[in-house]
């Protein structure tokens, strides 16, 4: 990665601010696959946020909890800017992901020019953050992922609270991908944490589905 600007100017920020606008305007399309309506169905720049306010939530909790010295800063960096290449790519199903050649470097190049013209110290922070995201290397790097799991299995949760019957392979789905994640975490009690919390949706979820 290589930037010849070496200062912040107005249309870094023009290019922020088109960003999250086309986030905004991007829906998943999870949810539409599974019948949410488009007036209800989430996008991608309020699953970013909602990622963002998790990933800070549970790496306070992660440092209250097991005592250790975990990067808030990076980890919130990370959340911001996991799904942001998507602003240039758009939000590809994961079926359609898995058959894509090349898929990952395909988002790391659509990274690299979404900043490429911002100061050089911005521009190289914001890849290797992503590729330790990417490549879950750090403690950091797994609350962020986390924080992305836990995000679309609460949306999930909150669909099917609502009585949307076709979201409830999702809740299945991203509630074992928090399991699987968790087996990373070597603090046992933040595990118990969030294993509590797993329960308590399933357990809304099926009184819910029963009455």
């Amino acid at each position: 990665m290589s930037s010849s600007n070496e200062e912040l100017r107005l249309d870094n920020l023009i290019t922020l601010l088109r960003t999250v606008d086309t986030l905004r305007s991007l829906l998943r399309i999870g949810w539409i696959q599974r019948s949410v309506n488009r007036c209800e169905a989430e996008d991608v720049g309020s699953h970013i946020l909602l990622t963002s306010y998790i990933g800070l939530v549970l790496c306070h909790e992660y440092r209250r909890l097991c005592m250790d010295k975990v990067n808030c800063d990076k980890v919130c960096t990370m959340c911001l800017i996991h799904d942001v290449q998507e602003s240039l790519i758009g939000n590809i199903a994961g079926d359609v992901r898995r058959i894509i050649r090349d898929f990952k470097n395909i988002e790391l190049r659509k990274l690299e020019e979404l900043f490429k013209d911002f100061p050089q110290t911005i521009l190289k922070n914001i890849g290797t953050y992503f590729l330790e995201y990417r490549e879950s290397s750090s403690i950091e790097a797994i609350l962020v992922r986390l924080s992305d799991k836990l995000a679309t299995l609460l949306r999930a949760y909150y669909y099917a609270k609502r009585g949307l019957k076709d979201v409830l392979d999702l809740v299945r789905y991203y509630s074992n991908e928090v399991r699987n994640l968790l087996n990373y975490v070597r603090c046992s009690s933040f595990r118990d944490v969030l294993e509590k919390i797993l329960s308590e949706i399933h357990r809304e979820i099926n009184r819910s589905c029963s009455s």
